[in-house]
């Protein structure tokens, strides 16, 4: 599904000539692209599987135009925001961080007695139940809160 909205999207920049969308479309593309050889020739990219790569390039993006901020390079931080709100606009919409919580509490409420031990699978169970609509950073922090309370 994700798939075929970047090659519709595709065919739509290129009759608009949006030299610049385009080319991060191709980029996203190749990027799945290079994911399906790694994960083998018979095994198709599952849908989850092209969101993460999706949010991979994301992350890249964020970190990038971080970087070319704090280097002083506002023209290269100006693109690379721009791509990732081309590539922010393929992902469905994340969660808020009140929602990321009511998840935390209802995972926290199948494991009695948890301790930070425990944030390791407690994080995973909370990644698994919002299927990647959460950023882990946010996850891990308010886990880390409600077990350090």
């Amino acid at each position: 599904m994700i798939l075929e909205e970047i090659q519709k999207r595709i065919k739509e920049a290129l009759s608009q000539k949006k030299e610049f969308e385009l080319s991060v479309l191709r980029m996203l593309l190749a990027s799945i692209h290079n994911r399906e050889i790694e994960k083998g020739k018979d095994n198709p990219l599952t849908e989850e599987e092209v969101l993460e790569v999706l949010r991979k390039e994301l992350k890249k993006r964020n970190e990038s135009v971080l970087a070319y901020s704090q280097g002083d390079r506002p023209q290269l931080a100006q693109k690379e925001k721009q791509e990732a709100e081309i590539i922010a606009q393929l992902l469905p919409p994340t969660l808020s961080l009140e929602e990321v919580e009511k998840v935390v509490d209802e995972v926290l409420g199948n494991f009695p007695g948890a301790s930070l031990k425990d944030m390791g699978a407690i994080i995973k169970a909370v990644k698994e139940k919002t299927k990647g609509a959460a950023e882990g950073e946010a996850i891990a922090k308010i886990v880390k809160e409600k077990l350090s309370a």
